[in-house]
């Protein structure tokens, strides 16, 4: 990206321009794509990879084609000899006239032992990354947040460098200086350190007065100087005592399954919640009860109906659909109108006989003590005391922690990629509340193993920060099972069977009825040649929640492919309310079901989401340990017409 003294082409530092002829306005998502490349990716980024920064909260083939047009308008307004992008079916590189831009020239000379070369890249530094420009989406955001301070720091490196070197030998004969000061306080006004570092410059050069007016401008600027804060002490690393591995040993060794139980464990099921109230009262109260239903699946004495399913079946007036829910407590709470106050009761179905009743208030201030008293009195009816001490009483600090988190997993219930990455950004708001919430750390992680399959598997950077928010879970909170089986099936997608296993066997230990955890669990054990094991935890995961969303089916689909039940595989996709995610799948079963007229439907679909990409690079991410789905996946996408 050497850029000699050649014309400036576009500026990306400060307002974005162009600065060459066009006829209509240089579109925004092309500064910021431009501006990523250089930054982030020089080698090139695929499309997909663009579509998905730029268009994060919408569908991937939307997303798709909104990259297409976008690059249209960009290739026609660039100049010809000097594009700034170069693109091909699945890349997107940088072009001649990218080493044009003011970004380029700072990013090539900010560190170069010439100190005039490195006092022209600062020159060039007109003011924070895209300043003025809004993005959209919780991905690129962090990204231009995150390199307007690298780019702020290493100004104040080269600054500080220029500084001492332009006045090595007392004297300023370019008269850098007031440039260098320019830039510097034009984007950090204050910071003390480059008030004292220009003053000393002037000092060097005999410069008294300019000297002096710098430390002047300091005293307005900073009359009392910021002391810097202690650093916050690293959390303590707290590990899953030996006791509970000896129980996660002796559980995977000798633990029997759900099929060969002998004793009858009761079920408990939660009805959808009475009353009435506004809509926005409603939603996060059923939230609430869904959240109070999902931390009692920790019990061994009972078994919960998974409350997706037991609400919707309930709730219909469809007797078939009412006998698949099959309990022998019920939960009823009842939102009363206008007091923002809920009532529970438990009531055994064969007597009618009421075990216990309450009310509690349902204001978000009180929800965390709320969430904690029902729990706690539930558990304590139906499993007598027995298991009540594994009743997990953590939660966050703030309220508002607890209410970001509902919201985050009521998206969770459609498996697309705009509603995952709209789930992750109510779990990070909830950390911004309480940055030791462990679940919400764990459903982050869960959402980007999700978004790593929606996208093919085609971005190990999603898995390395799923890998890392999955073990911050556990190290806040190491009794919350939910950031064991986040990690366990991390591992597996980054080929680390035996990792998967042992966490697997401690997120049991933890939870052992949960389905979220079951349904999980069945699709490693698959991955690993243990169909058969596999598919009765999948036959578990359903019996508890047999209104399941679609994550279920996709899951289940795809251990019928591995046992290559391929009209199972079919069918149970078929019960998603959307397919999309489950496209390669219906694709390959179908065309080694020798229905190759409907695959290669599919296939058309898949190759508009993912243009470009090859048969092989579309199974790359099936693990090492399925041995055969590789070659069958593979097989299945090239007779679908797939190169």
């Amino acid at each position: 990206m050497d850029s000699g003294h050649r014309e400036i082409l576009v500026r990306l530092m400060g307002r974005p321009r162009v600065c060459f002829p066009r006829k209509k306005p240089f579109p925004v998502k092309g500064y910021l794509l431009l501006a990523n490349l250089l930054t982030s990716a020089p080698s090139g980024m695929t499309r997909q990879r663009a579509a998905t920064l730029l268009w994060e909260e919408t569908g991937q083939s939307r997303a798709m084609a909104n990259l297409r047009q976008l690059l249209v308008r960009m290739q026609a307004e660039q100049p010809e000899e000097t594009p700034l992008v170069t693109v091909s079916p699945t890349q997107i590189e940088l072009g001649a006239g990218a080493a044009r831009s003011d970004l380029a020239v700072f990013l090539n000379d900010w560190q170069s032992p010439d100190s005039q070369k490195k006092a022209a890249a600062i020159a060039e530094f007109g003011g924070d990354l895209l300043d003025g420009i809004e993005a959209e989406g919780e991905q690129v955001t962090l990204w231009l947040l995150s390199e307007r301070a690298n780019l702020r720091q290493k100004l104040a490196d080269a600054s500080r460098s220029a500084l001492e070197d332009l006045t090595r030998f007392g004297r300023d004969k370019d008269r850098q200086i007031p440039m260098i000061a320019d830039r510097l306080l034009g984007v950090e006004p204050d910071t003390a350190d480059h008030y004292r570092a220009i003053a000393r410059a002037y000092a060097r050069c005999g410069d008294q007065a300019s000297a002096a007016r710098v430390l002047d401008r300091m005293a307005q600027v900073l009359p009392e100087e910021v002391k810097a804060q202690p650093s916050v002490p690293q959390a303590q690393n707290r590990s899953v005592p030996d006791a509970l591995r000896a129980s996660v040993d002796a559980a995977m060794a000798g633990a029997p399954e759900p099929a060969q139980q002998e004793k009858r464990v009761p079920r408990v099921a939660f009805a959808p919640l009475g009353g009435l109230g506004d809509l926005t009262q409603q939603t996060l109260a059923h939230a609430f009860v869904e959240d109070v239903a999902n931390s009692l699946s920790r019990f061994r004495t009972f078994q919960v109906i998974a409350p997706h399913s037991s609400m919707k079946a309930l709730a219909s007036n469809d007797p078939a659909l009412r006998a698949k829910i099959r309990f022998d407590f019920l939960v009823k709470g009842f939102l009363m109108p206008g007091t923002g106050r809920v009532s529970f009761t438990v009531i055994e179905e064969d007597s009618g006989e009421i075990v216990w009743s309450a009310e509690y208030a349902l204001d978000p201030a009180a929800m965390q003590d709320t969430f904690r008293l029902v729990s706690k009195m539930v558990a304590t009816n139906l499993a007598r005391e027995i298991e009540r001490h594994m009743l997990d009483t953590s939660g966050p600090d703030s309220p508002d922690a607890y209410v970001h988190l509902l919201r985050g997993q009521n998206l969770m219930k459609t498996c697309t990629l705009p509603m995952v990455r709209r789930a992750r950004k109510e779990f990070r708001m909830a950390l911004a509340f309480s940055q030791d919430f462990a679940i919400a750390r764990a459903r982050i992680a869960q959402t980007q193993n999700i978004e790593w399959l929606l996208l093919g598997g085609a971005d190990p950077e999603l898995l390395h920060q799923a890998r890392a928010e999955a073990e911050a879970a556990i190290e806040c909170d190491p009794a919350v099972g939910l950031g064991h089986w986040v990690a366990a099936t991390t591992a597996i997608f980054q080929r680390d069977a035996s990792t998967s296993v042992k966490k697997f066997g401690e997120a049991e230990a933890l939870c052992p009825n949960s389905a979220d955890l079951l349904i999980e669990q069945a699709g490693v054990l698959a991955f690993s040649g243990q169909t058969e094991t596999a598919w009765r935890r999948f036959g578990h995961a359903v019996d508890l929640n047999p209104l399941a969303p679609d994550d279920y089916w996709w899951k289940g689909a795809s251990i019928a492919l591995i046992r290559r039940e391929f009209r199972e595989a079919i069918r149970l996709c078929k019960r998603m309310e959307d397919d999309e995610p489950a496209l390669r799948l219906l694709t390959v079963t179908h065309a080694l079901d020798g229905q190759l007229q409907q695959a290669r439907h599919y296939a058309r679909r898949l190759l508009d989401i993912y243009p470009g990409m090859s048969a092989e690079e579309m199974a790359r991410h099936i693990p090492d340990e399925a041995i055969g789905l590789h070659d069958s996946v593979l097989s299945g996408l090239k007779l679908a017409g797939i190169k």
